[in-house]
C-alpha cells in the first residue's frame, strides 16, 4: 500500500470561511505508536486492486455480483438472496453506502 498510497504526517482541517485551523490530526510517529501502522491515504481503485490480489493469493473465496438479503454483524454471517449463508472471520463489502451492506452497517 505504501507504494501506491501516501503516508501522512498529519492533516489539518481549516474553516472554509477564513482558513482558521479547526483541528490537526497527527499521523507519523503518533499514529504508529497508537495503531502500530502508518496512516496511509490511497485511491479507492488502488486499494481495491491490492485487496483483491492479496485475497486471491491467500485463497479467499470472493463472491461477486451476489445479492445480499441480510448481514448479521455480531456473528459475521451473510444471508444471500438465493438462500446461501456464509459465515466468515471478515466480511468486506464493496457495494457502496446506498446498498444493503452499507445501509445495514450504518444502521447497526
Amino acid at each position: 500500500m505504501k507504494q501506491k498510497g501516501v503516508v501522512l504526517d498529519g492533516t489539518t482541517y481549516r474553516s472554509y470561511r477564513d482558513g482558521k485551523v479547526l483541528r490537526f490530526m497527527a499521523g507519523g510517529a503518533r499514529h504508529l505508536q497508537l495503531y502500530k501502522a502508518p496512516w496511509v491515504v490511497i485511491h479507492r481503485a488502488d486499494y481495491l486492486e491490492i485487496l483483491v490480489e492479496t485475497a486471491k493469493l491467500l485463497g479467499v473465496d470472493i463472491q461477486l455480483n451476489a445479492i445480499i438479503k441480510h448481514i448479521d454483524f455480531e456473528k459475521t454471517v451473510v444471508h444471500f438472496a438465493d438462500g446461501k449463508v456464509l459465515a466468515a472471520d471478515v466480511i468486506v463489502g464493496a457495494d457502496g453506502k446506498q446498498q444493503v451492506l452499507g445501509f445495514q452497517a450504518h444502521c447497526s
